[in-house]
């Protein structure tokens, strides 16, 4: 009998279907139209009050013909695809930049893959999450594996010199490539230390200009000292 393969939770929150799971099928019975009068009767506080109790259950089992239908579907057997090599890491021709603090990595590749289009391939991050079975806004903030391709992105040493400003808007494609679910409240993108180091490579970076971004005291002096000019 239907009602018997019911787990008891199901059956005291019963309503309009009872939904349960058989080997490889799923099954859902629709309540009888009697029968969802009588439970549809009380509001939506007291149903929810009597979760904890077999009231409604027994609503369900004393009726003559609790069920009106039967929808059983086979489970869909799910596929392993392998990804295409659409956003497969580029092998570096020559030198690569070093960047120790990945936030001003990434400001830099923002420049150089979203608005100067000089890096491939474009990182598209719902694209990327289809291919390989990802739910993109599985993690709060940064997707884990977003974060891993910028991070093992190697950027030619050669396009250091293609920046000259850097636009830090909470806005960036980037931001929201990394982090889909961001809503620019938090310093997750904050960049909190810059390496004279890694600044050097880029001789023409004449002015960092910050919205919604932050830029510690400590990173402002590393740039002053390099000669670039932080705008808020």
């Amino acid at each position: 009998p239907p009602l018997e393969a019911v787990p008891e939770q199901e059956l005291r929150g019963a309503y309009i279907f009872l939904e349960l799971s058989l080997g490889k099928f799923e099954v859902s019975l629709a309540l009888a139209q009697a029968v969802q009068e009588r439970i549809g009767a009380m509001d939506f506080a007291e149903r929810f009050a009597k979760r904890d109790t077999d009231e409604i259950a027994d609503i369900v089992r004393a009726a003559k013909m609790p069920i009106g239908r039967v929808c059983i579907n086979q489970k869909e057997k799910k596929v392993k695809r392998k990804p295409s090599d659409k956003f497969k890491l580029p092998r570096a021709a020559g030198e690569t930049l070093t960047f120790k603090n990945f936030n001003f990595k990434i400001a830099v590749m923002n420049e150089l893959m979203y608005e100067k289009t000089l890096l491939q391939p474009k990182f598209d991050v719902f694209e990327y999450c289809e291919e390989r079975g990802i739910d993109p806004y599985a993690d709060f903030g940064a997707l884990p594996q977003a974060k891993k391709w910028f991070k093992d992105y190697p950027v030619p040493a050669d396009l250091a010199e293609q920046v000259s400003e850097l636009y830090l808007d909470g806005g960036n494609e980037i931001y929201l490539q990394i982090a889909p679910d961001w809503d620019g409240e938090d310093d997750l993108f904050d960049i909190k230390n810059i390496d004279a180091a890694e600044l050097a490579p880029f001789i023409n970076l004449k002015k960092i200009e910050t919205t919604g971004i932050g830029i510690s005291k400590k990173a402002r002096k590393v740039c002053a000292d390099a000669g670039i000019t932080v705008v808020d």
